[in-house]
């Protein structure tokens, strides 16, 4: 599984990788090769697992760095020096969509109030959110793509705002 995804440029996605063992007999010398798609710090990852016990399992965590906006493919394929008599598939296939830069948001003074602009990406949307404690957090605008908004509220002396991407 390869969380999160959707990812934005410039993040972490992780992929979680179990390798099991079905038996009947320990399986020796393991090798996880994990290999992702162009756009990751990180092209490819070997794993030396060693000997996994029949009937066990073992967990891998590859972390990357998101690098360029295309959809990634991360391969993952265990191998064993033990004849293995039960060959169901050792690959794993997982595709994360990748949806470019993270929302900015920006502000300018016009006219006495406070102007947002969100630079999203078209079919995305978005809500621009504000908090007086950086706790609760409330919309107060949403749209999809690029918008602006102008806020009138300044009664609080302090008040924080926020970009965020809604789900689909």
């Amino acid at each position: 599984m390869g969380t999160p995804n959707p990812v934005y440029v410039g993040d972490y996605v992780s992929y979680q990788i179990t390798v099991t063992n079905a038996g009947p007999g320990s399986a020796t010398n393991v090798v996880l090769t994990d290999t992702t798609s162009n756009g990751l710090a990180v092209f490819v990852v070997t794993n030396n697992l060693g000997t996994i016990q029949a009937n066990t399992s073992t967990n891998v965590t590859v972390q990357l760095i998101v690098q360029t906006n295309v959809a990634l493919t991360n391969v993952a394929v265990a191998t064993t020096a033990t004849a293995d008599l039960y060959t169901p598939p050792c690959t794993n296939i997982i595709s994360t969509q990748v949806l470019g830069a993270a929302p900015m948001l920006s502000a300018s003074l016009v006219g006495g109030k406070v102007q947002f602009t969100v630079p999203g990406y078209l079919g995305q949307n978005y809500a621009i959110q504000t908090s007086t404690n950086l706790r609760l957090w409330s919309n107060v605008s949403t749209n999809t793509g690029l918008f602006i908004y102008t806020n009138s509220l300044t009664n609080s002396p302090h008040r924080f705002y926020r970009a965020i991407q809604l789900p689909h």
